[in-house]
């Protein structure tokens, strides 16, 4: 991992008072997600599901490829179908996924969790993702 992103996204975390986060990188050369960065608390087996991730799938790839901030108010129980199943056996339940931006093109995501539900509101929503546009330089 590369220790500068995590200790951007371990200051992210704690801004959006949330338990974990992750930061995947966009590369074009395969059209997938990149992890580069996540905390603890997410169990093994999910951050080798989420090593890579193609546009389109799961939470991260969705958000990338339609260009807009995924919130889920309850993982465990949320049936929409870009969800994957091994996404609700994480032990996160609120969380919310935004796209990183340089200027109009998506760069990555950057995603936080709750343990418990949770609802992000539309400023917290606002500010991850003008963060994520201070942090397009570094991708």
């Amino acid at each position: 991992m590369e220790n500068s992103f995590n200790t951007v996204l371990a200051t992210i975390v704690s801004r959006f008072s949330a338990d974990v986060g992750t930061i995947h990188k966009l590369d074009k050369k395969d059209n997938q997600l990149h992890l580069v960065a996540y905390t603890h608390g997410i169990p093994e087996n999910i951050i080798e599901g989420v090593r890579k991730i193609p546009l389109g799938k799961g939470i991260a790839g969705t958000t990338a490829q339609e260009k807009k901030p995924t919130v889920i108010g309850d993982l465990v129980t949320d049936r929409t179908d870009y969800v994957i199943p091994i996404a609700r056996t994480a032990g996160i339940q609120g969380m919310m996924c935004v796209p990183v931006f340089d200027k109009e093109e998506v760069v990555g995501t950057i995603s936080v969790g709750c343990v418990k539900e949770r609802q992000f509101t539309e400023p917290e929503i606002d500010k991850l993702i003008e963060i994520g546009k201070e942090l397009a330089d570094t991708f």
